[in-house]
């Protein structure tokens, strides 16, 4: 005898096939697909020698049969262009054979799958992906060769596009993507650089940024697992835009986003660098080092053993070196370094004064001979 606990856990596995069996409605986009309305919204075909299909009732649930050369089938339209969907069917046959369950007519080749369980009703499944232009699919049961009859208890057609693969979702991980940049952060305490690709906002994101990825985003559909991950980015991504818009309050580094030029800030070149200047790229002034200079500020007015963070946001090319320092401040001197070639990165530098210090140096450098690095929006905080 089957022990308690085997038969246990055989009626949950039971339990756990009719819930899902059960819930399997939701989304399925097939017409009468229990032929509780007999074959209404199917279309017949038979053979020279066959019947036309028709439904009976078995245990009390109406199932369509299909003798030898005979099939129905039902278009369906409202489809998505470049979009999967699954073909679920439940069926058994009576004696030898089989019953081709599949779909045509939706911008690729033909494709079935067979029922040929003789005892009891079991699934066959087909997956397609529609063309680029297609909005429409025919699905069919046809039962072929052999004597006995086909039994269908259930059809089921739904949209099986992975969840990632999703216009909507698509659209909303783009929109959330062009927000970050990648962020360095170094400590005094932890020298070890920590980098994030998507770890800080761009310094460019505006509020109209923000809003296409609220829209984006809020356009997935609820009953989709990543919503949950793309509400939790956007909060993220709005969060740290409230901190990029808040940058200059209680900002003690002067002329923080380079507007004034090089004023405050004091440079260094070696004996054959070309001296930091300020220049204009897309309508921001930036501060452009190439090999071998760097600018400096003495941030005045600092507690003693008390903790600050200083960051900016830079990109190189050409091989060149960016790092955003802290000197003099009561402790070694450290460094942060953006390595982006493309987009603004952001570097972040903590730094903690000694018990008497009141002032700090921070820096930005091009440490390489060659290259030339940008950096702009220097916050301390």
């Amino acid at each position: 005898y089957e022990s308690k606990a085997d038969l246990l856990a055989m009626l949950k596995t039971a339990q756990d096939l009719w819930d899902i069996r059960g819930a399997a409605d939701t989304g399925n986009l097939v017409k009468n697909g229990e032929f509780d309305s007999g074959i209404a919204n199917w279309k017949t075909w038979i053979g020279a020698t066959s019947t036309v299909p028709t439904t009976t009732q078995e245990n009390g649930n109406n199932i369509l049969r299909l003798q030898t050369s005979s099939s129905v089938e039902q278009t369906i339209s409202g489809l998505q262009p470049n979009t999967t969907y699954t073909l679920e069917v439940y069926g058994k046959v009576d004696s030898n054979g089989y019953v081709s369950v599949g779909f045509k007519n939706y911008g690729g080749d033909q494709i079935t799958a067979r029922l040929n369980s003789t005892t009891e009703y079991a699934k066959a499944s087909v997956t397609i992906r529609t063309g680029a232009t297609n909005k429409a699919v025919t699905i069919f049961l046809l039962k072929g060769a052999g004597t006995g009859a086909g039994s269908i208890d259930d059809v089921q057609f739904k949209d099986s596009t992975p969840e990632g693969e999703r216009p909507e979702v698509m659209a909303a991980t783009e929109a959330l993507a062009a927000l970050f940049t990648a962020q360095t952060s170094v400590s005094t305490t932890h020298l070890t650089p920590v980098t994030k690709d998507n770890g800080a906002i761009k310094m460019t994101t505006t509020d109209a940024d923000i809003a296409t990825a609220t829209e984006k985003v809020a356009a997935v559909p609820a009953n989709l697992k990543v919503k949950a991950t793309l509400e939790a980015e956007l909060a993220r991504a709005t969060a740290l835009f409230a901190n990029l818009q808040a940058s200059q309050t209680a900002n003690l580094t002067k002329n923080s986003q380079f507007d004034n030029n090089l004023t405050n800030w004091k440079t260094w070149a070696a004996a054959t660098a070309v001296t930091p200047v300020v220049i204009t790229e897309n309508g921001n002034k930036v501060v452009k080092l190439e090999g071998n200079s760097s600018v400096e500020q003495t941030i005045t007015g600092l507690l003693p053993n008390t903790t600050y963070t200083v960051s900016m946001y830079g990109k190189v090319e050409a091989g060149a070196r960016l790092s955003i320092g802290v000197k003099s401040f009561g402790g070694a001197q450290a460094n942060a370094y953006v390595t982006a070639t493309t987009d603004y990165a952001q570097g972040t530098l903590t730094f903690t004064t000694g018990a008497t210090n009141t002032s700090a140096i921070i820096f930005l450098s091009q440490g390489n001979v060659s290259g030339i690095a940008y950096a702009d929006l220097v916050v301390t905080k």
